[in-house]
């Protein structure tokens, strides 16, 4: 799917377990505590966050709460780091999601206070202490997910480094065909919703529209061209797979 390789191309390995784990983290209704021993968690976020707004929080500040209640009324996403395991009352009261509804206006009590929510936010955080005992309170209001990189995930990483100081050429080759197999199919499917909604717009019969056939005709041999050019890196990324592992 397109989003897996868009993940990918952010930092998130490839093995089953890093992809399931990315799932959980994306599809989860509650905030993600993340279990993230050697930030893999940590970076794939950072990067694949950007785009909205991605506020960094250092949990150990004193001051963390002026930047959380900004990110929190703006709809920003949040990557917060603890190294403890037992989060202070506040952060509690956040990730409970106490919030009401005052005239069609959302709001959420964090402590004494009753801040606007923006329903935009979504706050992960991840937390280097892997063996710990954690707050009862995190694990009722949170969804915990282990990142502790496993056996294959380490492979592919390992293979990345190896192939990146053997070969930097050839791994740069795999990054690019990746994108360039994203942005192929992206055009393909912008281009078949186009021809679809022309062709459900039309008032009368194809062949009475000049117009339109021009454009369908256009459209096709655009679509003929990057059909083409997706088979071709499709070609490409296979054959750099098995170059990498040789």
């Amino acid at each position: 799917p397109a989003i897996i390789r868009i993940w990918n191309t952010n930092g998130l390995s490839n093995d089953r377990f890093s992809l399931e784990n990315g799932i959980i983290i994306s599809q989860s209704y509650r905030n993600p505590f993340i279990i993230d021993p050697q930030n893999q968690a940590w970076k794939w976020l950072k990067n694949i966050e950007l785009d909205n707004g991605l506020t960094i929080i250092d949990g150990r500040l004193e001051n963390y709460t002026q930047s959380l209640e900004i990110a929190l009324q703006n709809g920003y996403s949040t990557l917060m780091q603890i190294d403890f395991d037992k989060p202070d009352p506040y952060i509690i009261s956040l990730l409970s999601k106490s919030i009401v509804k005052k005239k069609n206006e959302l709001f959420i009590r964090m402590g004494n206070k009753l801040l606007a929510y923006n329903e935009n936010f979504r706050m992960f955080i991840t937390t280097k202490i892997k063996n710990a005992h954690y707050d009862p309170e995190i694990i009722k209001w949170t969804t915990v997910v282990d990142f502790t990189i496993q056996e294959e995930g380490l492979e592919e990483q390992l293979l990345t480094i190896l192939v990146s100081m053997e070969n930097s050429n050839l791994e740069e080759l795999k990054e690019n065909t990746i994108i360039k197999i994203e942005k192929d199919k992206k055009s393909l499917d912008e281009i078949q919703d186009e021809l679809l909604k022309l062709l459900d717009e039309s008032e009368c019969s194809l062949l009475e529209n000049e117009q339109l056939l021009n454009t369908l005709k256009s459209s096709k041999a655009k679509l003929n061209i990057i059909k083409e050019q997706l088979q071709s890196s499709l070609t490409s990324q296979a054959e750099i797979y098995i170059a990498r592992e040789v």
